[in-house]
């Protein structure tokens, strides 16, 4: 398994845990709401394929100096997201689109965890002589 399959799983893995605390934690609120979770796991799903478009494209780009798909990642995927939150939207109301956007968010918001908060307690603990990555 090189590095990107390593860390493209662990980015899913980080955001399908964000899903279901999300899912989880609008019971207080919401009660088991079908369109929300029906718009939280479509605006997921779409957000793990947006994610392994870009993961190609990029390694298009990089590996086989392939610069001119770089403007197709983009094109791929903006209208993808656009037409999830559209059928969350016009499929289920306003609750279903709003969780789809919560869906959506799940990549970014896992790749900050990673790359930020994570990366930056690993450094922290390894500064004050515990283990940690460098």
């Amino acid at each position: 398994m090189n590095e990107l399959t390593k860390f493209k799983l662990q980015i899913y893995k980080y955001a399908l845990i964000i899903a279901v605390i999300f899912g989880v934690g609008s019971i207080p609120f919401l009660g088991i709401n079908v369109p929300y979770l029906y718009g939280l796991v479509f605006g997921t799903c779409v957000a793990f394929a947006g994610f392994s478009i870009l993961v190609f494209v990029s390694e298009k780009v990089i590996i086989r100096r392939k610069a001119w798909m770089a403007p197709l990642g983009y094109f791929l995927r903006l209208p993808l997201y656009g037409l999830a939150f559209y059928l969350s939207y016009a499929g289920y109301g306003l609750i279903a689109g709003m969780a789809c956007i919560l869906g959506l968010l799940t990549i970014q918001m896992s790749i900050i965890y990673v790359h930020g908060i994570k990366a930056k307690f690993a450094k922290v603990k390894n500064k004050n002589g515990g283990e940690g990555e460098e």
